[in-house]
């Protein structure tokens, strides 16, 4: 028995890898029903992968918008990387997360349960719930999320790396773009625009300079999106009075993997700013190899640090000095961004997205 905690993306995606498998699981889920919350994701050929595997792929292609290309860099004069079809699919979160829950027997997900203490075991792990079950498990992996219980058991120092900067999220019921993508620079603001399923939008807004719970009164209006030129305006005019803003401050964590049978993924191991669109694909990739080393008796905390740790900690350092980039302010270095952005040729970008997105699928087999 292999014992999930936490029914997101990557626990998700584990257990749907096991019940093909005919491996014996179950999912923990402190939640009392699985809303598909959330707003919108843009999955790379490495998570894509994935979905391939899962059978998933052709329905995703259904539910989500092939995203052709992108504009990105300074509001008056981006650039624009065009990737061609089926590189990055735009898509629901929730739509992904109905997907993956399509393939798991309800009777292996246990609602309004969490793990409550846990120590290992001759056989594993034994696992105590919330409603007094107590499970002999071979492994407890620990899906559950930014805020971690199973982390949090495994290791005392449990700080948050604050980038500086907060993001608001929402989805809006049009296609101003069509199938291309946006994200514009403003000093200290940032505005982005994906495209997805059923005609409708992710945007997302991020503001730097803020220490302080901004919810209430720094929410995205029509104002501070028409700041972004026409595109910000096409966008402004779109907004409606009952749209629902989800708003976070963007932050990462030190990358941690558990201890021995206790195994960390997703966000629960190492989450990452948002500013590279790898977070969910990440979880999945996690998934995929802990699948394999559970497959071949191999999985171990350690042995999936082996195969994943160079891998997250680079998207992990590369992710937040993006956000750094976006937001910068001098002058002097505004100017130089925003040249190389435009001089940079947009295949050679391209090209790196690629070889990077592709790079985990061409190598997902060898353990």
């Amino acid at each position: 028995m292999i014992v999930i905690q936490g029914a997101g993306i990557a626990g998700l995606t584990l257990a749907a890898l096991l019940e093909k498998a005919g491996q014996e699981y179950c999912v923990v889920e402190r939640a009392e029903v699985l809303n598909t919350i959330g707003t919108g994701l843009l999955l790379q050929p490495n998570a894509q992968a994935v979905l391939s595997e899962l059978g998933l792929l052709r329905e995703m292609l259904q539910l989500s918008t092939c995203v052709e290309s992108m504009s990105l860099g300074a509001c008056h004069r981006p650039a624009v990387i065009r990737w061609g079809n089926d590189f990055a699919l735009g898509v629901h979160r929730g739509d992904l997360h109905s997907l993956l829950l399509s393939l798991i027997p309800a009777s292996k997900i246990f609602l309004s349960t969490s793990i409550v203490d846990w120590k290992e075991h001759p056989l594993g792990v034994e696992v105590k719930l919330s409603d007094h079950q107590r499970l002999v498990a071979t492994h407890l992996i620990g899906a559950d999320g930014l805020r971690s219980s199973i982390r949090h058991t495994c290791y005392s120092s449990q700080e948050y790396r604050y980038s500086g900067q907060w993001c608001w999220r929402t989805v809006i019921n049009a296609k101003p773009f069509d199938d291309q993508a946006i994200e514009l620079f403003k000093g200290s603001y940032r505005l982005g625009a994906i495209p997805i399923g059923c005609q409708q939008t992710y945007v997302y807004w991020v503001s730097s300079h803020l220490e302080q719970d901004p919810v209430e009164q720094f929410v995205p209006d029509q104002t501070r999106l028409c700041l972004f030129g026409e595109k910000g305006e096409q966008l402004a005019s779109h907004l409606t009075p009952d749209l629902l803003w989800l708003c976070h401050p963007l932050c990462d964590r030190a990358v941690r993997w558990g201890k021995k049978k206790v195994i960390l993924i997703g966000d629960a191991a190492h989450p990452v700013t948002p500013n590279l669109g790898q977070g969910a694909a990440l979880g999945m990739e996690d998934a995929w190899c802990l699948y394999r080393l559970l497959t071949q008796k191999q999985a171990s905390a350690e042995a999936l640090k082996r195969m994943r740790h160079a891998r997250v900690k680079s998207v992990r350092r590369l992710s937040w000095w993006a956000g750094k980039f976006a937001h910068l302010e001098n002058p002097v270095a505004v100017k130089l961004r925003d040249i190389t952005l435009r001089c940079v040729p947009e295949q050679m970008i391209a090209k790196t997205q690629l070889r990077f997105a592709e790079g985990f699928s061409q190598g997902m087999y060898r353990i």
